[in-house]
């Protein structure tokens, strides 16, 4: 049995607070996601992610390295299990400070269809409270989104987990969300913001006759 401690490594730690700008921050959430670390701020302690966001590593990775860096996302899907009907629209939320690279992700979003969120610190967009992403049994369940300032923004990014400026990139970045309007799918976002990054394109979801 492989036992979890419920906290992040001094490893782990270091290399954290040792992130002084907001490309720090994506380089090490790339490390979190392909593994080659335990944790992330803001998350469970030396929990990975998801299984199902594991074919989305790659263009997860790449956000990242491109500049927009991942808090939270998620595929497309609809299905029922033992717990009852779960439906899920693709979406990803992150914080960027590269004014091009933030105008190239909307413009993209807004071509394709897809819903933005956007904020500041000091300020909320249009969509302050984000938008819906999954329901069970046709409740709403989880946002993303939300407009995040004062202990909100230090739940995502501890004070005490990251370098002083990285922690000052984050409160002077855009919040940026991204959300496909459609429940179920799975084969747009992805793409979009792929093109968008100039990235690989994205490992298909698979189909299920």
């Amino acid at each position: 049995m492989k036992i979890r401690l419920p906290w992040m490594s001094r490893n782990d730690r270091t290399l954290w607070r040792s992130a002084e700008t907001l490309q720090d921050l994506g380089d090490r959430m790339v490390l979190w996601l392909t593994g080659a670390i335990a944790s992330a701020p803001g998350l469970i302690p030396r929990y990975g992610p998801d299984p199902e966001t594991e074919r989305l590593v790659p263009t997860l990775a790449g956000l990242n390295r491109a500049g927009l860096v991942t808090t939270v996302s998620q595929p497309g899907l609809d299905e029922r299990d033992a717990t009852g009907h779960w439906r899920q629209r693709a979406g990803v939320s992150g914080f960027v400070d590269d004014i091009t690279l933030l105008r190239r992700l909307v413009a993209a979003a807004d071509e394709a269809g897809l819903r933005v969120a956007l904020h500041t610190t000091v300020a909320a967009g249009p969509c302050p409270d984000g938008f819906v992403v999954t329901t069970l049994d046709g409740e709403p369940f989880t946002a993303f989104g939300a407009h995040e300032e004062g202990e909100a923004l230090q739940s995502t990014w501890p004070r005490r987990l990251i370098g002083p400026g990285a922690h000052a990139a984050v409160v002077r970045a855009a919040q940026l969300t991204i959300v496909d309007p459609e429940y179920g799918r799975d084969d747009l976002l992805w793409p979009v913001l792929a093109r968008a990054c100039a990235l690989p394109s994205p490992v298909p979801a698979p189909q299920y006759a």
